[in-house]
């Protein structure tokens, strides 16, 4: 019911609009992600594993600019999928992707300074 519960949240979360130059805005936000990853990881992985759980993990680590975390997760995913066959690979793949080209972006950032 927990994973439930915070898929519902963070689908709620990602609706609203933040200007980003609203510094309150955006670190209230954060920090609503952040315990919604700490309630992930202590209420829902410490008791099961499942694809579904992780695509969110790396959802919320995406969100929150962790991209080798959210990679880690994806990957995750995509391991599993051989044995599970998820029906929403395809979306773990395309995030995967997004994730990879913010952390190359980043890392082009820091050799252009």
């Amino acid at each position: 019911a927990i994973a439930y519960r915070l898929e519902a949240e963070f689908a709620l979360l990602l609706e609203d609009e933040i200007d980003e130059e609203d510094e309150e805005a955006l670190n209230a936000r954060n920090e609503t992600l952040q315990a919604m990853l700490t309630q992930l990881q202590e209420e829902v992985l410490a008791v099961r594993e499942t694809g579904e759980d992780y695509y969110l993990l790396g959802r919320i680590y995406a969100e929150l600019g962790q991209y080798p975390q959210a990679i880690a997760a994806y990957q995750w995913v995509i391991y599993w999928d051989q044995t599970f066959d998820y029906p929403f690979i395809n979306d773990v793949e395309d995030a995967l992707d997004t994730a990879q080209d913010a952390l190359d972006a980043l890392a082009d950032e820091a050799t252009a300074e």
